[in-house]
């Protein structure tokens, strides 16, 4: 999630029953990598469909 106001990426993974296992707060200054390989072109549909289930 992009906290614009405050300048800050707050970053969740491994998502659980109870919430995150890990959640990270980061400032602008810092940088970011994805963790894993790129998605494949017919995932990002997917991935918006279930954005747009949420809303």
């Amino acid at each position: 999630m992009l906290d614009v106001l405050d300048r800050k990426l707050h970053i969740y993974r491994m998502p659980d029953t109870d919430g995150y296992q890990s959640e990270m707060i980061l400032s602008e200054e810092l940088t970011i990598a994805p963790l894993g390989r790129a998605l494949k072109p017919e995932s990002y549909s997917k991935m918006a469909a279930m954005v747009n289930m949420t809303r």
